[in-house]
């Protein structure tokens, strides 16, 4: 009786794992990311989408997103989580749902020069660590493996997942192989 409890135990931190994703952007990461824990059943951290709501923030204050002393000195005036429903997350600055407001140009543009600023990489750090305590996670995103969850169960570092544009067939097969690994590593 006590093997089945601890088989139960095991399975159970087996469907609590942290798997990292971390490469340069543009690899296909997000794509794989979302197939691997929606194949799952696991939350998906767009890191992202972090980094894009304080971008919006610091355009809403009317700084300059280059200016990283005004950007640091914004940070502690901010409040960011988000809430995941149905696999779905919603993004909060300050209660504010901002999730719709992500994907514009401005943003993504001002989201690549504060994810530059140290101070902005150190303050989400351990918010993308809270929203990772319960495991059952697919992260991805810069620094997901070396920083943000060093001690993630499943790590992988895509280098290029896209050649000439999306390629479905190598999207599958990196997924297909990531399953193979976390069956491996514990059974699902």
């Amino acid at each position: 009786m006590g093997h089945d409890v601890e088989s139960a135990a095991e399975k159970q931190r087996a469907r609590r794992l942290i798997v990292a994703i971390d490469g340069p952007a543009g690899v296909g990461k997000s794509t794989v990311a979302k197939l691997l824990a929606s194949r799952l059943g696991y939350l998906y951290l767009d890191t992202g989408a972090l980094y894009r709501a304080t971008a919006w923030a610091v355009i809403e204050s009317g700084l300059d997103p280059a200016d990283a002393k005004g950007v640091e000195a914004l940070l502690p005036t901010l409040s960011l989580h988000m809430q995941f429903h149905q696999g779905v997350a919603t993004v909060f600055v300050n209660e504010r749902d901002v999730s719709g407001e992500l994907r514009t140009p401005t943003v993504s543009a001002a989201a690549s020069v504060i994810s530059a600023i140290s101070a902005v990489r150190a303050w989400l750090l351990p918010i993308q660590r809270q929203i990772g305590q319960g495991g059952a996670m697919v992260a991805e995103g810069r620094d997901m493996g070396t920083t943000v969850f060093p001690s993630a169960d499943v790590k992988f570092f895509s280098k290029q997942i896209r050649r000439s544009g999306l390629n479905a067939d190598i999207g599958n097969s990196l997924r297909l192989d990531i399953l193979g690994l976390l069956k491996r590593r514990a059974p699902i």
